[in-house]
């Protein structure tokens, strides 16, 4: 199969078709629909494992209609779109939004580096200020984080 085309046209091709159904007859399984068998579900009683395993398969067929694969089909091609969209645009979008987030922030961190700077040369021409806790940790700071 490739990309689902194939299983696409062949469920396409058998959608307007009468619908199966199971038929048993005389011990034997038939898959048929109104005109007639469709397939025999072979079940050789010499071999019950595989009685099991022909029945699964039987109602695999059965459950995998034409209107369950085309919508699965179409399921699939729905989220394959919506995740090119969003690689598409999402990411470039979030990252433009973080960008201008970190650009804000940024600015609001000089403004208050240059406040505190402000501050702390105040505080600079009282010797007694010099000593405060306070204006240690400032300057700390600046020293740590200045910026040119």
């Amino acid at each position: 199969m490739n990309d689902f085309r194939d299983l696409k046209a062949i469920a396409e091709a058998c959608h307007q078709h009468q619908p199966l159904r199971f038929m048993r007859s005389h011990g034997a399984l038939y898959i048929r629909n109104d005109n007639g068998i469709v397939f025999d579900v072979h079940q050789n009683r010499s071999f019950p494992e595989l009685m099991t395993q022909n029945k699964d398969y039987a109602d695999l067929v059965l459950a995998a209609s034409p209107v369950v694969v085309l919508a699965l089909i179409a399921e699939n091609e729905r989220l394959e779109a919506d995740h090119d969209l969003l690689m598409s645009n999402a990411l470039p979008r979030e990252f433009i939004k973080m960008r201008a987030d970190y650009d804000q922030l940024k600015a609001e961190n000089e403004a208050l580096r240059k406040t505190l700077v402000g501050l702390l040369d105040l505080y600079d021409t009282d010797e007694g200020c010099r000593t405060l806790p306070q204006y240690i940790a400032g300057r700390a700071a600046m020293g740590n984080g200045e910026q040119s």
